[in-house]
């Protein structure tokens, strides 16, 4: 439960942002939460290494990566320190008879960032 107001202030962020530039957010130090569009090879590693922090009956697959990314209605946004990833979030919009919404998946900040309050940023 101590991650449904970090959750919610992100999201409101997404909806409602301050800046103009949607893909980009800058947090604290050289860190930044951002929309991931492509990546490395080392930031793929480092999305299956949250995964499994995530579950560890995940399986975490480049192509797994591949469809989100190719996914107009999916948004992966992680938090970067540098160019490692040490924090994500995904974003699935989908929509209903009653209307558009929008579903906050597969929260995760790396167990060696935990307790920065990195949310609250």
């Amino acid at each position: 439960m101590k991650y449904v107001k970090a959750i919610w202030q992100f999201v409101a962020y997404l909806f409602w942002p301050q800046k103009t530039d949607k893909t980009r957010y800058d947090i604290k130090d050289n860190m930044e939460i951002q929309e991931l569009l492509n990546y490395t090879q080392a930031q793929f590693e480092d999305l299956r290494q949250l995964m499994t922090e995530l579950s560890d009956r995940v399986n975490f697959t480049q192509t797994d990566l591949m469809m989100v990314l190719r996914d107009e209605n999916c948004h992966l946004y992680a938090i970067l320190d540098g160019e490692r990833i040490v924090g994500c979030v995904t974003l699935c919009i989908f929509h209903s008879p009653t209307g558009t919404k929008a579903s906050v998946e597969d929260v995760v900040v790396s167990s060696a960032y935990r307790g920065q309050h990195l949310g609250k940023q």
